[in-house]
């Protein structure tokens, strides 16, 4: 299983699964009322298997930061069909175009994050992108390009 997040200016950035973030799949595949909610969010950090929200630094959700964007699989329209891609499969997610609120991005961003919480700081981590090439500050004015985001997991 591997994933990545896609720019919408081309940019692959590869992530990592976490121990969770695998957990949670399989649990969604062979159990037959699983709950399972994504959301994507921008945070600085590094990666680890075990990896929690808390061990994440992520700008502040609300005025000169941004909201959470809601990608639970259950919502028509946040993921598009899967399909078949070489050997395996893909399932991609909507595109997210990431807005500032009430102001610029109170702090820059290195990686893109999903995680099971809209607003908790005790979030578990699906997955967590590789570093991307420069750091991220969003303002009103940063173009869409540098600040929309998808997600495709492969099996």
């Amino acid at each position: 299983m591997r994933g990545e997040f896609k720019r919408a200016d081309g940019l692959v950035i590869p992530n990592n699964v976490t121990r969770w973030g695998a957990q949670k799949l399989l649990d969604v595949v062979f159990n037959p009322a699983p709950s399972f909610s994504l959301f994507m969010t921008l945070v600085r950090g590094t990666f680890d298997p075990g990896l929690l929200m808390t061990d994440l630094d992520e700008p502040t959700i609300g005025t000169n930061g941004f909201a959470r964007v809601d990608l639970n699989p259950t919502t028509v329209g946040n993921w598009n069909p899967a399909v078949q891609v070489d050997d395996g499969a893909s399932v991609t997610s909507k595109d997210v175009v990431f807005e500032a609120t009430g102001g610029d991005f109170d702090e820059a961003i290195r990686r893109v994050a999903l995680v099971d919480s809209l607003d908790s700081n005790v979030a578990n981590v699906f997955c967590l992108s590789s570093p991307l090439p420069l750091d991220l500050t969003i303002t009103p004015t940063t173009p869409a390009i540098e600040r929309a985001f998808n997600y495709t997991l492969f099996l």
